[in-house]
């Protein structure tokens, strides 16, 4: 492990987007023995949110909140480039549905994808259905507490650069 120093703009902008890589050459390999991608490294993290909870009256057998996680894109401010990060629910509950996040309502698909630059964060809106028919618990006086998760993952992409 060691620091890449000396980059021209272009290169920087490069290496930033994965495109750079080294070849070592040896006398038996002219051309190259080992070659080895340069993939700088890029963390996002989900932004802690409040616990919720969702009420189902008697008269209905399921009920949908919307709830906000928001996803930080946690590399350094002058990074010439965004990101695209990805936001993933993880767990299960019994009865209860978790949809997949949406960073942009207004189109129409959901979108668990969102380009930012270091530093940035957004909120996704995410649809939690609760079906209180697939709920069973032997105290129907008593809550029933689920637990999810969020986790978030950063996508690189761009050509592999590798001439051979």
């Amino acid at each position: 492990m060691g620091t890449l120093t000396g980059l021209s703009p272009g290169d920087e902008s490069n290496f930033l987007a994965g495109l750079t890589y080294v070849n070592i050459h040896t006398i038996d390999f002219p051309g190259g023995e080992i070659r080895g991608q340069l993939i700088p490294l890029h963390d996002s993290a989900v932004i802690p949110g409040n616990a919720f909870k969702v009420t189902i009256p008697k008269t209905q057998a399921t009920v949908t909140k919307f709830v906000k996680v928001k996803v930080l894109n946690a590399d350094d401010k002058t990074e010439p480039l965004p990101d695209t990060i990805q936001l993933v629910p993880t767990g299960s509950c019994t009865g209860v549905t978790i949809g997949t996040p949406d960073f942009d309502p207004s189109t129409p698909t959901p979108e668990d994808t969102v380009s930012l630059a270091g530093g940035k964060s957004k909120a996704a809106k995410v649809a939690v259905t609760v079906d209180s028919s697939l709920i069973t618990t032997t105290n129907p006086k008593a809550p029933y507490r689920c637990t999810f998760d969020f986790s978030s993952t950063t996508i690189l992409s761009g050509p592999n650069n590798d001439p051979t």
